[in-house]
């Protein structure tokens, strides 16, 4: 046709609530009048980074509702190995999301030691990742054991478009500002309001691996009761 009718775009209302999160760090006058460096500075940088783990422990805390993929009678299964990675990469995910892989530390160091029959890495360099690192053309994004899973050691991963899965409601970026107190120093308050809300439950899924059961060699032999 010459003008075609297209599929039309579903809106959806999305129900959020900001929540403030603050805090406050005390410096004494002292530190800031001696030190011979940038103290409040310093603690400016350190700030940024508690704005940001709060920010990405209430993504992950959401990440990790996503369901698990299934591959039999839709039951959800532990994905194994390699191949259980690229399944659902290959299937599980529409070609329109930007998908990644959001890995444990852990299930990171597992990946990045894997090696093929040739004894090459599986895990390929990439310079457009922070990790430095992809696997089947995706980047592969590490967080913390406690962060993307609950315990040091949970090979646990998100892999799909976070950005699509949750949709960050930012409010109003970190601000600093100095709080009078009745002490000789400062008091640095720190506050940030956000909130973040599942959206698109179809852009990924939350599962842990296992690697491929090892394989010992062992055949399977007669018991010798043949007749001679």
């Amino acid at each position: 046709e010459k003008n075609p009718e297209l599929a039309k775009p579903s809106v959806e209302d999305v129900d959020y609530s900001i929540d403030t999160y603050r805090g406050y760090v005390p410096i004494s006058q002292e530190v800031i009048d001696d030190a011979d460096y940038d103290i409040v500075g310093l603690i400016a940088e350190d700030m940024a980074d508690q704005e940001l783990n709060t920010k990405n422990a209430a993504i992950a805390s959401i990440l990790k509702t996503a369901p698990a993929p299934s591959y039999t009678n839709d039951v959800a299964d532990t994905v194994v190995g390699i191949d259980g990675l690229k399944t659902v990469l290959n299937t599980k995910l529409k070609r329109v999301y930007n998908t990644k892989l959001y890995v444990s530390s852990s299930l990171y160091n597992e990946l990045d030691l894997l090696k093929d029959k040739n004894g090459r890495y599986l895990l390929q360099d990439s310079i457009t990742a922070a990790s430095g690192k992809s696997f089947a053309g995706r980047e592969v994004i590490v967080l913390d054991d406690d962060v993307i899973g609950e315990t040091a050691g949970d090979l646990v991963a998100f892999v799909g478009d976070a950005y699509e899965f949750v949709t960050l409601f930012d409010r109003k970026q970190m601000s600093a500002k100095w709080v009078d107190m009745n002490i000789y120093g400062e008091l640095l308050g720190i506050f940030v309001r956000f909130d973040a809300v599942k959206f698109d439950e179809a852009a990924g899924y939350y599962f842990e691996w296992e690697p491929e059961p090892e394989d010992d060699g062992s055949e399977v032999e007669g018991d010798g009761s043949g007749e001679g």
